[in-house]
């Protein structure tokens, strides 16, 4: 096998330990400040250590985990104070995606992509699987955010809405809130549709209110 072939497995396999190991992170199954190795990694998944080297070099270049070379690889810490400031990043950029969202020439996908997040929100309330309604939340607002952007505001938006997803893992929630933010979510398509922008704006931030 030639070493270009060599080189795309390697690829390959570092793509699925970056998605499986930040799937973790979101999650809260690892938690923040956890440490990570590569060794821990590559026996874990049963891969040799480049890919997870290379998987977690991402994941430190994406600000989910932080490095110290010779000492350490952990799982980001987000304190209170790092938080608030995430939060008010966030909705800055939610707002500044409102304003141009009527202007996006496939609105009908967005509303249609959008609904069906709805959907998996009340099935996870439901059913009682708050985890996943943090993660469908903060996909549904992604979703909303980056279908009216460049893929610059994307990357952007991505690395400050899975970090405050890091700040948020494991939290527990009551019943309440979570109904809350499902109606609000509602409110915040129909805005949307109805081309509501200065509501659509009132909504964001009720919305973040509500679960941080």
């Amino acid at each position: 096998m030639s070493n270009e072939e060599n080189a795309l497995i390697s690829t390959s396999l570092a793509d699925q330990v970056y998605e499986r190991v930040e799937g973790e992170i979101l999650s809260g199954r690892l938690k923040m400040g956890e440490r990570i190795s590569e060794d821990g990694l590559a026996s874990r998944f049963g891969v040799s250590r480049t890919p997870a080297r290379e998987a977690l070099r991402r994941l430190g270049e994406f600000g989910l985990v932080d490095i110290e070379p010779r000492s350490y690889i952990r799982v980001i810490i987000v304190d209170e104070k790092r938080k608030r400031e995430l939060k008010s990043i966030f909705v800055a950029l939610m707002k500044y995606s409102i304003s141009y969202i009527n202007e996006v020439d496939n609105i009908n996908c967005l509303l249609d992509n959008a609904g069906s997040i709805v959907r998996d929100l009340e099935r996870d309330l439901a059913e009682g699987r708050n985890a996943d309604f943090i993660l469908h939340d903060s996909a549904l607002l992604s979703s909303i955010a980056t279908f009216s952007s460049s893929p610059d505001f994307k990357e952007l938006f991505d690395r400050v809405i899975k970090r405050l997803t890091v700040a948020e893992a494991g939290r527990e929630y009551e019943k309440n809130q979570l109904k809350r933010a499902l109606s609000l979510s509602k409110a915040l398509i129909e805005s949307i549709k109805s081309g509501d922008a200065r509501k659509s704006k009132s909504l964001i931030e009720k919305h973040m209110d509500t679960l941080i």
